[in-house]
């Protein structure tokens, strides 16, 4: 058997885990959270995709940044090169510079629909910290069903049937892309219960720990 997990790394094929239990997910979980208590900072190229029918749906890219305890900043690619948002001010607003039309920033409401990167979720809810609370949830208390995990070479794959934590009894299936060598999760993957396509969030490129300065959040 061990030469077949051996095997199964080295050319990258899955290797799924047998028999995978609470104990397991309990695990893994305290795997991530160690891991992300060790992330003071850290940024990477964002691109999140909706195949809904919502103001969420098509593609968005973005610069994404983050820094201890919670302050974040996303420069766009795309839709619009010259939207910003930067999020909490000192009053606890979302900050945004809507782009060519607009090169002032505007002070938001963060729970408001203008920053809703998904139904239901919202700016400050989009940090490496949050997706591993979310996993950790769709895991245990929210779980609908057995989770499926796949085991790579450089990255552990975890499919689940759970409750949306952000849309109230919307059940979801969740699959988690997790970087092996961080311990960090890199890519979410949303679909309904029948397997259409919702959403999907890359972090591409994650760096950590490079010393992202205070200033890179506030505006002159």
């Amino acid at each position: 058997m061990a030469a077949v997990f051996i095997f199964a790394l080295l050319w990258g094929v899955p290797y799924p885990a047998a028999g995978w239990t609470r104990s397991d997910s309990d695990a893994l979980i305290r795997e991530l959270k160690a891991a992300y208590e060790q992330v003071q900072d850290y940024h990477a190229r964002f691109t999140s995709t909706g195949f809904g029918n919502d103001a969420c749906t098509g593609t968005r890219k973005a610069l994404y940044r983050f820094r201890k305890p919670n302050r974040i900043r996303v420069d766009f690619e795309s839709p619009d090169s010259d939207i910003v948002i930067i999020y909490p001010d000192k009053d606890g607003k979302a900050l945004l510079r809507p782009g060519k039309i607009c090169p002032f920033f505007v002070p938001l409401d963060p729970n408001s629909s203008l920053m809703e990167v998904s139904p239901g979720q919202h700016i400050g809810q989009t940090d490496l910290g949050m997706l591993i609370r979310h996993i950790s949830q769709s895991l245990t208390e929210l779980c609908l069903g057995e989770p499926d995990v796949q085991t790579y070479a450089d990255r552990t794959v975890v499919s689940v049937l759970s409750n949306n934590p952000f849309r109230k009894g919307v059940a979801t299936r969740y699959i988690f892309t997790i970087d092996n060598r961080l311990r960090l999760p890199v890519q979410v993957e949303e679909f309904s219960p029948e397997g259409a396509p919702r959403r999907r969030v890359v972090f591409e490129d994650l760096k950590v720990n490079t010393g992202i300065p205070e200033s890179v959040f506030t505006v002159e």
